[in-house]
């Protein structure tokens, strides 16, 4: 128990630091609103949201530093039910823009549907004890690199970085995740780059959904991002005879 606590104490640290920066971007945003509706500049809440941001990075960073392998059976169910909770997510999130879609977010709705689609089936193999598709983390990574292309502008005509560098910031990570994710299953993987896009990206989905159009996607895929951490199983190459995750 001393040994579990020990390990998991800095993916811990990440995950109050996360709730923490969501509280104070909920306040910023209630609290620090001029009459034109634009946050007031140099607010005590906003310094103490970018110093817990800071100190998030240093602890997923450091995670890295003193990690080490340790195979679970658990951890595949629990990583399985969190890809099952992300495809429900993207799927809610894509059904639900209908109207005057670019070209761009057409092909995003498009490549949701086919992403979360496939990550249930990555959750469901992976509950199952085996080893996810290659493909299933492909989709995921376009998607999320469309939901980037396609908010691009609108996030760069904002004058206000505080207002989309979170939503960007977690696509972003969310895209890593899909990509690292991708390069584990071919036997490519680092997973400690993995797992600093996970902690980021769990920080980052949490301080985004204080104030962003996409909650549901945010909190499922930032669900997703730490269930991530516990399925280090099929992080290695695949060698042949063996396709399951070793319990």
């Amino acid at each position: 128990m001393k040994d579990f606590c020990k390990r998991n104490i800095l993916p811990a640290a990440v995950v109050l630091l996360g709730i923490f920066g969501y509280s104070l971007r909920s306040g910023l945003y209630a609290v620090a609103v001029d009459g034109k509706n634009l946050l007031v500049r140099g607010h005590p809440l906003e310094t103490a949201l970018w110093a817990c941001t800071a100190a998030a990075v240093l602890a997923a960073v450091l995670d890295g530093a003193v990690w080490q392998s340790r195979k679970s059976g658990i951890g595949a169910l629990i990583g399985g039910l969190g890809h099952i909770l992300a495809a429900a997510g993207i799927l809610m999130t894509v059904l639900g823009q209908n109207l005057f879609l670019t070209p761009i977010m057409q092909m995003w709705k498009v490549a949701g549907m086919i992403s979360a689609a496939l990550l249930c089936f990555a959750g469901l193999f992976l509950a199952m004890g085996k080893r996810p598709l290659f493909v299933s983390y492909v989709a995921g990574s376009v998607f999320f690199a469309l939901h980037l292309i396609g908010h691009y502008q609108s996030w760069c005509a904002d004058p206000q970085l505080q207002n989309y560098v979170f939503s960007f910031l977690g696509g972003l990570f969310l895209m890593m995740i899909s990509y690292f994710q991708a390069a584990a299953l071919a036997g490519m993987g680092k997973i400690r780059l993995q797992r600093l896009s996970c902690l980021l990206a769990l920080y980052c989905c949490l301080a985004a959904i204080a104030n962003t159009q996409y909650l549901i996607l945010y909190f499922s895929c930032g669900i997703w991002a730490v269930s991530c951490l516990c399925t280090p199983e099929f992080t290695g190459p695949v060698k042949v005879g063996e396709d399951d995750v070793p319990a």
